[in-house]
C-alpha cells in the first residue's frame, strides 16, 4: 500500500494524469536494451498476460506488479497467435525515493501529457493538456515511461524541459 500511495503521490506532484494506463492492453512498446525483458526475449508487440501469479490485463497492473516483483518469476505474453512462458529476474531500481524491481518494457504510450493537476509544478511551469514533451535536460524520448522515469530521478532538483504546442516548442523549468 506504501508503494502505491507513493506512487500515485509521484503522478500527483508531477501534475500528469496517467489513466491511459488502465484504458490499454500490455502490448510493449518498447524493451530496454539489456535489461531483464530483452535478456529474456521480450519484443515490441508482445502482451504481456501475466506476471508470476498475477494475470493482468492493461498497464496500470502491469506496472504495478513489475514494481512489486524485486525476485525471478515466470512471466507470461502473447506472441503472434501463441502463448509464451519466459523468466525473467529483476533488477533493483528506485522510484520516488522507494525500491522497486524494474525488467524494462515500456508501453506504446506517446510523452504527451495528458491533463495537469492545480496546484501542480507542471502548472506552474505553464504545461497544458496535449503538450508533447521532447526533451528533459537535453535528452529525448519516445515513450511517456522513459520520461516518467527520467522525471522521477530528480530528487527534488529544477529541470529543464522542451514541450511543443500546436507546432511551436518551446522550453520550460520545472521546479518542485
Amino acid at each position: 500500500a506504501l508503494l502505491a500511495y507513493a506512487l500515485f503521490a509521484g503522478l500527483v506532484w508531477h501534475g500528469v494524469e496517467e489513466s491511459l494506463l488502465r484504458e490499454r492492453e500490455p502490448r510493449v512498446g518498447f524493451v530496454a536494451p539489456g535489461l531483464p525483458a530483452d535478456k529474456a526475449g521480450v519484443r515490441p508487440g508482445d502482451v504481456l498476460v501475466q506476471l508470476g501469479s498475477r494475470k493482468v490485463s492493461n498497464w496500470d497492473d502491469a506496472r504495478e506488479e513489475i514494481a512489486l516483483n524485486q525476485k525471478p518469476y515466470d512471466l507470461v505474453l502473447k506472441r503472434g497467435g501463441g502463448t509464451l512462458s519466459m523468466r525473467v529476474e529483476p533488477v533493483a531500481a528506485t522510484f520516488l525515493k522507494q525500491p522497486v524491481g524494474e525488467i524494462g518494457v515500456f508501453p506504446a504510450l506517446p510523452p504527451v501529457i495528458g491533463a495537469v493537476a492545480d496546484p501542480s509544478p507542471a502548472l506552474r511551469a505553464g504545461l497544458a493538456p496535449g503538450d508533447r514533451i521532447v526533451s528533459l535536460d537535453g535528452q529525448a524520448f519516445a515513450f511517456w515511461d522513459e520520461f516518467q522515469r527520467a522525471m522521477a530521478s530528480s530528487d527534488g532538483a529544477s529541470r529543464r524541459l522542451v514541450v511543443e504546442r500546436e507546432g511551436s516548442r518551446r522550453e520550460v523549468e520545472v521546479a518542485p
